[in-house]
């Protein structure tokens, strides 16, 4: 069985679909390897089957590996672009607190307004 390592790297958010669909266009090459190995052999009870088996068995595992990688990609950018949409929500709530804020100041200076433009009595 191959062994697998991750590794990390990182790319400007605008070549990202490019990246995932390189990525993709190489699971479906995959796919294709697979097929052809799919053909019926000759010989169903030999090492040659086994064999074969053992090769589209591994292929599968190395296109789980493959469609895990995407999945993680498209969920991080899918997050990261929640994200950037969160601060603009949280600041128009923000904005809203702040208004009711302003017209709470507003209320309050007016009795304290109106009293001190009253002449005191004498």
């Amino acid at each position: 069985m191959r062994q697998r390592v991750t590794i990390s790297y990182s790319i400007d958010l605008e070549d990202l679909p490019n990246e995932v669909g390189r990525l993709l266009e190489s699971m479906f090459e995959s796919v294709d390897q697979l097929q052809i190995l799919c053909a019926m052999p000759s010989e169903v009870l030999s090492i040659t089957t086994l064999d074969k088996i053992s090769e589209m068995k591994n292929s599968i595992i190395a296109m789980d590996s493959q469609l895990t990688d995407i999945d993680a990609l498209i969920r991080g950018y899918l997050n990261h672009a929640s994200q950037l949409k969160q601060p603009i929500e949280d600041s128009a709530d923000k904005l809203e607190q702040l208004d009711s804020l302003r017209q709470k100041i507003e209320n309050l200076k007016r009795p304290h307004e109106s009293t001190a433009q009253e002449p005191t009595q004498r």
